[in-house]
């Protein structure tokens, strides 16, 4: 049964990472009722969905680091592979596209669909950021964690100061 590359991981999600992909969808879930019943007299404000969100993905981090560990341990033939850094950004795009479908569809329904399309991008902009560091890491969880809070503040503020159209290119980068 022939597979497209992207979704290796994502079956692996469903075949040996239940538990954790459960977890943090129930984390998922937590943050955006509490983000939204805390702030609920602003709670078409873009800041505030831009914090759920960027919650939301630190809440993944979990995942994004088995991922890197898959990719690591069990895929190490794909470096062999003819696929250039452009398709293997797409994939990982599509990759962390499918385990925030939830999110997604959330975001959907709750806004309109030009301010949910910025939510996203900013969310999967912050996915690969995340991710990019275990390049620079290496499969180093203590550290990558310490960088993850870190970035976590920072883009805390820059999302507080309305700056979120620039942290989608600003993460991509």
């Amino acid at each position: 049964w022939r597979k497209p590359y992207f979704s290796v991981y994502i079956y692996h999600v469903f075949d040996r990472l239940k538990t954790p992909y459960v977890i943090t969808k129930a984390i998922s879930w937590l943050i955006v009722t509490g983000v939204f019943y805390l702030f609920a007299d602003v709670k078409n404000d873009l800041r505030v969905a831009g914090i759920a969100i960027l919650a939301v993905i630190t809440a993944h981090v979990v995942l994004i680091f088995e991922e890197r560990r898959f990719e690591e341990t069990q895929l190490s033939f794909s470096r062999n592979l003819p696929y250039s850094r452009f398709r293997l950004f797409l994939n990982f795009t599509v990759i962390y596209f499918c385990l925030l479908l939830p999110e997604t569809i959330w975001l959907f329904s709750r806004f309109n669909p030009l301010m949910a399309a910025e939510l996203l991008f900013a969310g999967l902009s912050t996915a690969m950021l995340f991710h990019s560091l275990l390049y620079w890491f290496g499969l180093n969880m203590e550290k990558y964690i310490q960088w993850i809070l870190g970035l976590f503040m920072v883009l805390f503020w820059v999302i507080m100061f309305h700056l979120l159209w620039l942290l989608i290119p600003l993460n991509l980068v």
